[in-house]
Formats: structure tokens, sequence, C-alpha cells
């Protein structure tokens, strides 16, 4: 899950990333605003299409397989909208393996935590003046119970996760 998707250039890039790793898997970009996923789509599209014309004018299979990928992915790349505060209004498929968060938070919102599976991992900026790009692993205790494991990576500067306005 790729929250804060805007151009959808990271979504993307994941997509391509699961695609090579196997079949079943999925990437979804969260956006709260419909105007950026639109944009999104079709910047995957126009990117998805000239690099399939590049691919054919140089033969280059792999990148022609990478453009067939996102212009064919369907379920396996979508990019919705919702607010990433409000674990009851995310219309996601989950659990996921990986979340990506592109705005920073004060501590891990509970929402995004929710939807990882034991194992997973949440990368996203902590902290609101200072903020550290961080990995957290999640993994449950005896009563099922979340606990997050963090590993501070890189001082960073995000724009905070702001709930979805209402409207």
């Amino acid at each position: 899950l790729d929250v804060g998707s805007g151009s959808g250039y990271l979504t993307a890039a994941l997509a391509l990333l699961v695609h090579s790793v196997g079949a079943g898997s999925h990437v979804t970009g969260l956006e709260k605003s419909i105007e950026l996923v639109s944009a999104a789509r079709s910047n995957v599209r126009s990117a998805a299409l000239q690099m399939a014309s590049l691919a054919a004018l140089k033969g280059d299979l792999t990148r022609g397989d990478w453009a067939q990928h996102l212009l064919a992915s369907g379920a396996a790349l979508r990019f919705v909208t919702g607010d990433a505060l409000q674990l009851d209004a995310l219309p996601l498929a989950q659990p996921f393996d990986l979340i990506v968060c592109g705005a920073s938070a004060e501590e891990p919102p509970r929402s995004l935590v929710a939807l990882l599976r034991p194992g997973g991992r949440l990368i996203l900026p902590l902290g609101l003046e200072v903020q550290t790009l961080t990995l957290l692993d999640v993994s449950l205790d005896s009563a099922g119970q979340a606990t997050l494991e963090p590993t501070p990576l890189e001082s960073v500067v995000f724009a905070p996760l702001q709930p979805l306005e209402p409207g």
C-alpha cells in the first residue's frame, strides 16, 4: 500500500517490484483526492505506453514485459481514494505485507498498523517538526495485539498526514 500515492510513480515502481517476485500480489495507491488518483492512473498508463514503445524499438523484452504488466495489471495495480486515518473508510483488500506512507505522523496511525499482516512492515516519517523515516516491523503477541519494532533510517521532512476533509 502506497499512502499518499500522488503522481503514481512510486506505486508503479512497487507494482513492478511485486511483479518480479511473482503472481498473486497487488499494489494499491491510496490518495485523498480523486483528482490525484485520476492523474496517477493517467501517468502510469502514459509511462507504460512510452515504455512499450521504447521496448518495441529496441527489442527489449524485459521493458516490454514491464509495460504490459502495468497496462494489463487490473487488480494487481490500482489507485483508490480514501482517508488513511479512518480504518472503516479504507476501500482496501488486506492485510498488506508493506505500507509506505508519504506523509508524517507523530506516531504510527492505528488505522495503518491494522492493515498489516503479522510480519508486515510500515515505512513512514515519524515526528511532526523533527522527523525520522522509520521502518516498523509488526508482530503479534500471544494475545493477538500488534507490537511494533522501530528502526530509524534517516532524517527527513514530509508534510503531515491529514484527515480527509468532508465534502
